[in-house]
């Protein structure tokens, strides 16, 4: 997921990166703390009519906040969607049904809310 960073003082560059240990690190490698942002998430797995799996999968994600992270190849997209400023996740989610080549989409995953995004140790939140 990508979130913009927002502090009120100049200092440390932004946490961009958490480490499967769930230590997130700037890019001068100091650690961060968490922030809870706003912003729904959702994957979804998107069926396919037959061998239109490549074809659908780089029309959907060329959508604001959506990512297709597999399976064009077997016609069974793996896909998350989130929240951009002109679009609810779930609207994005309702459209990929008209699209052509969908036959289904099925909601795997949903987070709403706040989701938690970092932010270098010792920076007040925005």
């Amino acid at each position: 997921m990508s979130y913009e960073h927002q502090r009120s003082a100049p200092g440390p560059e932004p946490c961009t990166e958490v480490d499967p240990g769930l230590t997130a690190t700037n890019p001068q490698g100091s650690a961060c703390a968490q922030v809870l942002i706003d912003g729904d998430l959702l994957s979804c797995v998107v069926y396919t009519k037959p061998d239109r799996g490549p074809e659908v999968a780089r029309h959907i994600e060329s959508l604001p906040g959506v990512q297709v992270h597999g399976g064009a190849d077997i016609d069974k997209l793996v896909v998350t969607i989130e929240d951009v400023a002109d679009r609810r996740a779930a609207d994005t989610l309702g459209a990929l049904q008209e699209f052509e080549g969908v036959v289904n989409r099925v909601l795997i995953y949903h987070f709403a809310g706040q989701a938690l995004a970092s932010r270098p140790a010792g920076d007040a939140p925005a």
